[in-house]
């Protein structure tokens, strides 16, 4: 059980931190100008999925791996990364149109 809790925390805390690096980067910009910075981020995303992976399989004492290649570990990491992230991207995605609707309010009442 606690094996189990400790897999799950840091499986959502690796993909939460992957969600977030990559909302962050700008993708089009990085490519645009620096191919090189781009392809180097990729490899460094990919080198990390392989070094966890690799310490799930040879750390048997930290994680359970008959749990962690389940269907019900995959269940619990995606639901607690959607409940980290999720309000973030909304906070994202609404944040341009409460912006404009406050800029026009202001202008309308001035």
């Amino acid at each position: 059980q606690f094996f189990q809790i400790v897999t799950i925390a840091i499986t959502v805390l690796l993909v939460t931190e992957y969600m977030i690096l990559t909302a962050i980067v700008h993708h089009r910009i990085l490519w645009r100008q620096r191919r090189v910075h781009f392809w180097l981020f990729l490899g460094a995303q990919f080198a990390s999925v392989l070094m966890y992976l690799i310490s799930v399989l040879i750390l048997p004492d930290t994680f359970d791996k008959e749990f962690f290649f389940s269907q019900r570990f995959l269940e619990y990491v995606i639901l607690i990364s959607v409940a980290s992230v999720g309000p973030l991207v909304l906070i994202c995605a609404v944040a341009p149109c409460v912006f404009r609707f406050l800029v026009s309010y202001k202008n309308a009442i001035y």
